[in-house]
């Protein structure tokens, strides 16, 4: 990190910016509101409310309500048909002023907690809290009814519909989605006034040329060019002479989509630009002379600057449009090193290791013994086999088949039905209960079997044909067996969670725009295409509306027609004011539509079809954009290149060695997790050897300080969301899986340190730009390892030293005991050796003595020897009983220091896993080997 300029200059680029914009907005962040302090009792207590798990869940509550209440509520408060509703609307406003409420009061306790402009985290410096506030202000505004009735009211009301912007704020994924939206905004911009002047530019060409020759007599019969306006006067009848027919006047109009005026030519081109034009080339293709009649093909030529605008507009700017929106989830425009770790990242959650704890898995000799089998290599092949000998048979099925062939078809299939169901009560008994609801592989094997055991149960040609889909789900398990099949499987199922943040995004878009189109549209006269089957009078009708326009491409050109209808061809407001002889309820509504109907439409196109739709093409992009990599990767040693998947998946296989089935690696373990892996993640090399030098030892330790700030880090935001940890625990296990080890960090981050630090050159620039903060940390907690571990290292040498102590004192007690007892023996022996000679020497001289001088001779010769023997039996009594008590006060001596030493060694901190353990290992092997 420091060694890289990129990230060096980043840093202080960054660092650069945060001065001068403290500098000149000249805030104090520790004051908010020009009194509170960061202490403030206030304040604090405004903090506590609002990081509460409590309060964030009471809010999440009240925006649903909100949500769910809007759809309830109708376009207009004095709109018939109150009682249909489920809840009546006062009861709706009562709701409504308690919701406003508890927002305001989220309002007023997160501006004391964070100020309002002041600090850098304050309210509105962020978008999404401006977005709550404007969402807040109308809310109150339309609870006092400040604008009754008009465009004011309809506005106001119109902005209801913001909202669900709520639950983007609140939910992560959502705010990605948006963000990587927003960082498109450039380039879409400048797609977008690209476009703008290619419709413009367009529309005034088409009114210089088509203006005013596209008039036609409505009912056209007997008007022919080069007759024209002229004659198109008095009546025609329609139907038969002879009677049942009736008589229309004739009119002079213009189509729908015309040039006669740059708001109506702009109008047109747009419907050109979203491929909407058939009908409008017809007519172009007619045109003659101004207040003459249209005549076929008269001028085909016009239809060239449609064709035109369709390459231009449609067919390059507006898939440059898309494309941008695409690229902003897609890699493909990332540097080599970005495109390699997001892989890497990719693949680390593919082959998480899952959280099975070994207790919930069987260790009865039984199911061992079948988990051993049904984990082998044999068991995988026979049902493969089983299943492809399965859908070879079936896919034999044919029309008009013979009986024998059909008994063998159901004799086939009944056979490999029990095959199915020995296999699946092979695996509950290998695997229990719980371990066989843990693979999903597993699931769906049991789902085939009952479904097609239903099938053969119930004996009908439906539950048949529902039984034989069930057998074929079994053909996607084969598609693990192929690599490249596999990848893209795995890519699929990873898919989708992601995807699930894009469906509920494209969900609340499509219900702000019901709600709004219910606010428009809801009483709106029917007409052409508004009807019974597209209409916006509540809002489930105006949901379904807006999925046939942007899924199913429904004529919404015609109803931005039917939209626009204004007086005298409607009615502005149901009132004595506006209808002469009203003799009803007065109203604050019509039937009338407005003639910005068509910004609507072309928002719903746009943001709808054009940026919501495409998401799903981008997020699914960004997933499979390194499907080609993993199938024409060449995996090396060294990852120079990235890692395979197979590589990713040992990594995961060693991590199971020490995370016990919890997910999780205990910070002391981190030693012996980097010395089982192999290079460069590892010490290991390529034959296997340990490679533990100074500078993996360093590595090794930067590792675990980092894995003990993520500790803290973990520890910190534990507690402050203590509610949601304790409900979690109680209802879903949220810290059940760490609880096994005290300081542990989860495999992901495990992983990705060890990455960071090993392998720096596959970690992208912003990556570690984003590090700055913690590296810092990092290191302030290595220099506390390090001179713990030299503290631990200089109480472990005086502790040994202690003992040497010990044990040499024990030897020489031991030493001067052997020499003592061999010094006295050899006494004892010389003074035998003197009495036996002096007693030769009194016999040889005394031989002519008398026998009763050689017996008193002789009595004293044993007086002597019994003397001698007792005095050197006393002696050696002595010294040994001398000797005994010195060894025993030693032992004890040294027993008690050698214990203390080792109690001293043993209380130090396991968690660095360092010379504490080492000294007492070596102190025990030196006490063995003495």
């Amino acid at each position: 990190l420091v060694r890289d300029d990129t990230v060096k200059k980043l840093v202080e680029s960054v660092q650069l910016q945060k001065t001068k914009q403290k500098a000149t907005l000249n805030l104090d962040s520790d004051r908010i509101l020009f009194c509170l302090y960061r202490e403030h009792p206030i304040r604090r207590a405004a903090t506590y409310c609002v990081q509460s798990a409590t309060f964030q869940a009471l809010i999440m509550a009240s925006i649903l309500t909100s949500c769910v209440l809007l759809a309830l509520t109708p376009a207009h408060r004095d709109l018939p048909g109150d009682g249909e509703s489920v809840i009546t609307l006062e009861q709706q406003r009562w709701i409504d002023l308690a919701l406003t409420i508890a927002f305001t009061v989220e309002f007023l306790l997160a501006v004391l907690s964070t100020g309002l402009l002041g600090p850098r985290d304050a309210y509105f410096r962020s978008l999404w809290n401006v977005v709550d506030f404007v969402v807040l202000v109308f809310a109150w505004v339309d609870e006092f009814t400040l604008f009754e009735g008009g465009s004011l009211a309809k506005m106001a009301r119109m902005f209801r519909a913001l909202r669900p912007l709520r639950l983007m704020k609140r939910n992560v994924g959502m705010r990605i989605i948006i963000d990587a939206l927003i960082d498109t905004l450039p380039p879409v911009l400048y797609v977008t006034v690209c476009a703008a002047v290619n419709v413009f530019a367009s529309a005034v060409i088409g009114v210089a040329v088509l203006g005013g020759r596209m008039h036609r007599c409505s009912p056209s019969e007997g008007i022919e060019y080069p007759q024209g306006k002229v004659e198109c006067a008095g009546a025609q009848v329609k139907g038969g002479l002879g009677g049942g027919g009736f008589l229309l006047p004739r009119s002079w109009h213009n189509p729908d989509a015309h040039f006669d005026s740059l708001e109506a030519a702009l109008g047109s081109m747009i419907r050109v630009m979203f491929l909407k034009y058939s009908v409008l080339l017809e007519d172009v293709m007619d045109v003659t002379e101004v207040d003459k009649s249209p005549r076929k093909d008269a001028s085909s030529w016009v239809a060239g600057l449609l064709i035109l605008n369709v390459v231009v507009s449609s067919l390059l700017v507006l898939n440059i449009f898309v494309g941008f929106i695409v690229d902003g989830f897609n890699v493909s425009a990332k540097s080599e090193v970005s495109i390699l770790y997001a892989r890497f990242i990719r693949q680390l959650k593919a082959h998480r290791p899952p959280k099975t704890l070994p207790k919930h898995l069987p260790q009865n000799g039984v199911s061992v013994s079948a988990r051993r089998f049904a984990e082998g290599r044999a068991f995988e092949v026979w049902s493969g086999l089983c299943v492809t000998a399965n859908v070879i048979i079936m896919m034999t099925g044919h029309r008009s088949a013979s009986d024998s062939f059909q008994e063998f078809i159901y004799w086939q299939n009944l056979a490999f039905l029990i095959e199915l169901v020995a296999e699946c009560l092979l695996l509950a008994v290998a695997y229990g209960p719980r371990g066989f609801f843990r693979d999903g592989w597993r699931v769906l094997d049991l789902m085939v079997a009952f479904g097609t055991s239903l099938g053969y149960i119930l004996q009908n040609n439906t539950a048949s044909q529902f039984a034989k889909g069930f057998r074929l789900l079994r053909v996607v398990r084969l598609l693990r067996i192929f690599p490249p099949v596999r990848i893209i499987l795995e890519t699929l199922l990873a898919s989708i969670p992601q995807l699930g943040n894009v469906v509920l995004l494209l969900v609340l878009v499509y219900t702000i725009f019901a709600v709004v189109a219910t606010q428009l549209f809801a009483v709106t006269m029917y007409g052409q295409r508004l009807g019974p089957t597209a209409s916006f009078d509540s809002f489930g009708s105006s949901m379904l509306t807006i999925l046939m326009i942007v899924q199913a491409g429904d004529e919404w050109q015609v109803m931005w027609n039917d939209c626009s209808v204004e007086p005298p061809y409607c009615t502005a407001q149901f009132s004595s004011a506006h209808v002469y002889g009203w003799t009803g309820p007065e109203y604050e509504f019509g039937d009338c539509g407005t003639r910005w109907a068509g910004l609507f439409f072309v928002l719903v196109n746009v943001v709808c079809a054009c940026v919501m739709l495409n998401l799903y093409i981008g997020m699914i992009l960004n997933n499979f954009a390194f499907i080609t990599d993993d199938v024409a990767h060449i995996p090396d040693a060294q990852w120079s290149t990235g890692p395979s998947g197979d590589q990713v998946a040992e990594v995961s296989q060693k991590f199971r060695l020490f995370d016990a089935g919890t997910g999780r690696l205990p910070v002391v373990a981190v030693r012996a997790f980097l010395q089982s892996l192999p290079q460069p993640l590892g010490f290991l090399d390529e034959k296997g050897n340990m490679v533990y030098g100074k500078i993996e030892r360093a590595l090794e330790k930067l590792i675990r300080s980092e894995l003990y700030v993520l500790v803290k880090e973990e520890r910190e935001r534990i507690g402050k969301g203590r509610f949601r940890s304790r409900w979690r625990s109680k209802f879903g296990g949220g810290l059940a899986s760490s609880a096994r080890f005290w300081n542990s960090v989860p495999y992901d981050q495990v992983v990705l340190t060890c990455l960071f630090w090993r392998m720096p050159q596959m970690v992208p620039v912003l990556v570690k730009a984003g590090r700055h903060e913690r590296i810092q940390d990092v290191v302030l907690t290595m220099h506390a390892l390090t001179l713990k571990e030299f503290l631990l290292k200089r109480v472990g040498r005086r502790k040994r030293q202690q003992l040497q102590g010990v044990l040499d004192e024990k030897r020489r007690l031991k030493e001067g005991k052997a020499e003592g007892e061999g010094a006295f023996s050899k006494e004892s022996k010389e003074d035998e050796a003197a009495t036996g000679e002096e007693a030769q020497q009194h016999e040889e001289g005394a031989g002519a003595v008398s026998k009763d001088a050689e017996a008193d001779a002789g009595e004293e010769v044993q007086q002597y020897e019994g003397g001698a023997d007792a005095v050197s039996k006393d002696a050696e009594a002595d010294a040994g009983a001398d000797a005994e008590q010195h060894e025993e006060g030693a032992r004890a001596q040294g027993l008690q220091r050698e214990t203390e030493a080792i109690e001293v060694v043993t209380e130090q901190d396991e968690v660095l896993g360092g010379p504490g353990g080492e000294v007492e290992e070596k102190g025990k092997e030196e006490s063995a080997r003495e």
